[in-house]
């Protein structure tokens, strides 16, 4: 076999490139006769013929994980429970998309199909800046089984959390420019009878303008007319199950299907919280404690953890938190009206490839202490598999955030006028 010749071999029947595309690469290999797969790999990167992840899957052999129906995938943006979501082409539209895939593992599992169909049916029914477009979604049929999978805008951006961990504290007027834009952009839901359930800082990017985007449908609550498999998911995971502790509503962790959009409100308030903080309200070891101290406890003070904080915002969010929904803003609009002052449009430096970067690391950290490996996961979702980032539920429906500032790295400085 000619030195290169599997790398090729594998490159052709991924279906990654045009036939001319893959023409011309043939003829620039064959002018490297002495180069071993490796070597014509990383021309190729070089090139920009192919992604690094694209490279790495072809050197394994793993062909056939580098495209779902007509989407090439180009690198992993995001790890979760129920997949991973990719970067990826649409060899029709000529686009570039983020595309999310049921794992393979889910492919019988009522509860998870259930809960991917609802995020992607109240995604199309939506359409506004801060929210991330859902485009379509649907079902192919790959060697290994169906395939479900999501499609929806790209959008380069860093989460809420990740922005904290890497930068350590943002200066508050940008963290309410933010809050106000995922505000804006639940009122929207809200307008259109749904309710979001899970804001929290993983399920906010923000771009390097500044521009925030909210993502995640897949807890959110419709009307009536999505009522059947609003109760199968709840039936599955429990009516006191859907959400994650950390953000969660009081009244959500007793009955998650009677909530309304004050929920959300709480959610948000908690999510400023912790951003302004770098710490969760309730930092309690257990699911249990954090469960009872938001259904029963005050937060210690927005000023105890930050005391850079105005005094009214603390005030403000402290009536978001309010135990009582009725004592809560009555509805996103009122919440972005008394942010507004407090906020102002900030760039947000970041390196993206490098964001990609950490979170393969922290996706890797975390399975290997399940004794698991990011290879085997990839390998066995990526065959059809994938959120992550966008999905961080977990399967019991219930998940719990870690510390944001736990993992702070001083070795990053962003611009001064960033910090606080």
């Amino acid at each position: 076999m000619a030195a290169g010749r599997s790398f090729l071999e594998s490159l052709e029947r991924s279906r990654i490139l045009s036939p001319t595309r893959l023409q011309r690469v043939r003829a620039a290999a064959a002018r490297w006769p002495e180069l071993p797969d490796s070597g014509i790999a990383r021309k190729l990167l070089s090139a920009g013929v192919v992604s690094r992840y694209q490279a790495e899957e072809l050197l394994r052999g793993n062909f056939r994980r580098l495209r779902v129906g007509d989407y090439v995938l180009q690198d992993i943006v995001g790890f979760g429970g129920m997949g991973n979501v990719y970067r990826a082409r649409d060899a029709e539209e000529h686009r570039i998309v983020a595309l999310k895939v049921l794992s393979s593992r889910f492919q019988h599992d009522r509860g998870m199909q259930a809960r991917f169909r609802l995020e992607a049916e109240a995604g199309l029914q939506l359409e506004h800046a801060n929210l991330v477009r859902t485009l379509t979604f649907g079902e192919t049929q790959e060697l290994y089984g169906d395939v479900n999978f999501m499609v929806m805008e790209f959008f380069e951006g860093i989460a809420l959390h990740e922005l904290v961990s890497v930068y350590g504290l943002v200066k508050y007027d940008s963290v309410c420019d933010i809050a106000c834009q995922a505000a804006a952009g639940l009122g929207q839901m809200h307008q259109q009878d749904l309710i979001h359930r899970d804001v929290k800082p993983d399920n906010l990017l923000v771009g390097h303008s500044g521009h925030a985007k909210l993502l995640d449908f897949g807890l959110a609550l419709a009307d009536k007319r999505a009522f059947d498999d609003e109760f199968s998911l709840a039936m599955i995971f429990g009516h006191d199950g859907l959400g994650t502790l950390d953000y969660m509503a009081p009244e959500q962790s007793y009955d998650s299907m009677t909530v309304d959009a004050r929920a959300d409100i709480y959610g948000l308030g908690c999510t400023l919280y912790a951003v302004l903080t770098g710490r969760r309200p309730f930092p309690y070891p257990s699911r249990s404690q954090v469960l009872a101290a938001h259904r029963t406890e005050a937060p210690p003070s927005v000023l105890s953890r930050a005391p850079h904080v105005p005094v009214a915002l603390a005030e403000v969010v402290q009536r978001m938190m309010a135990k009582d929904p009725g004592a809560r803003y009555e509805s996103m609009a009122a919440v972005e009206e008394v942010l507004r002052p407090f906020s102002k449009r900030r760039p947000i430096p970041f390196d993206f490839p490098a964001i990609l970067n950490r979170r393969r690391d922290e996706a890797q950290a975390r399975l290997a202490r399940q004794g698991r490996s990011l290879t085997q996961m990839v390998q066995r979702q990526s065959t059809t598999s994938t959120r992550g980032s966008h999905a961080s539920l977990q399967n019991t429906g219930m998940a719990q955030e870690t510390d944001l500032q736990s993992d702070v790295s001083p070795g990053v400085h962003p611009p001064e006028e960033m910090r606080d």
